[in-house]
Order: C-alpha cells, then sequence, then structure tokens
C-alpha cells in the first residue's frame, strides 16, 4: 500500500468533513462528488483497480481546483507532494483531476 494513505473507510468521511466546513454553498456538488467517491471506494474494495477521474467545469473563481485538492487531501496525507495531484486548466474553465492510489497514474 501507499506509505501517506488515508486508512480506506476514512476517506469518505474525512472529504465530508471538509466538504463542509471549507466548501460552502455548493450542496449538489457535494452530494455527487462524496457519490462518486463513495461508488470508488466500493469499486476498490470488490477488488477493482478503480482511479479517480472528475472532470469539472465552471467559471473562474468558483472553486474547482481548490475542491480538487480537497478530494486528493481525503485519499493521502500531504497529497499534493506525494500524488502528484494534477489540476489542469487553474486560470481557464476546466479543471481535471486525476487521481490514484499511488504516484500519479498517466491521465
Amino acid at each position: 500500500g501507499c506509505l501517506n494513505a488515508v486508512p480506506t473507510d476514512a476517506i469518505v468521511e474525512t472529504l465530508d468533513r471538509a466538504l463542509s466546513a471549507q466548501f460552502a454553498g455548493h450542496h449538489r456538488v457535494r452530494a455527487r462528488v462524496l457519490a462518486y467517491v463513495r461508488r470508488q471506494m466500493w469499486a476498490r474494495q470488490s477488488g477493482t483497480k478503480s482511479a479517480l477521474r472528475l472532470h469539472m467545469t465552471g467559471p473562474s473563481g468558483v472553486g474547482k481546483s481548490f475542491l480538487a485538492k480537497l478530494i486528493s487531501t481525503s485519499y493521502f496525507e500531504e497529497s499534493a507532494a506525494y500524488t502528484g495531484l494534477r489540476a489542469t486548466g487553474a486560470a481557464t474553465s476546466v479543471t481535471v483531476l486525476a487521481m490514484a492510489a499511488g504516484p500519479l497514474a498517466q491521465a
């Protein structure tokens, strides 16, 4: 396993707390992200290799890159340093989060 991975059973809870505390006003986004993470956790626990890939669009300044960072840190401690969190288009209207359980997978 990954040395800095958050225990699987704590990922959704950690993300839910982070979204509640730091990502206010985006209730539908929060619900969808948590549903995707739960689905990915179920796939991993079922033995399926499953990377979490999200494509987020919206105007500049709505929190796409911030959301990607919250998701990443719910999976890994010190996520940006280890997972190679790739959030592209920070100055544009698109952020793509490609993350796997370990060093960054090629997206």
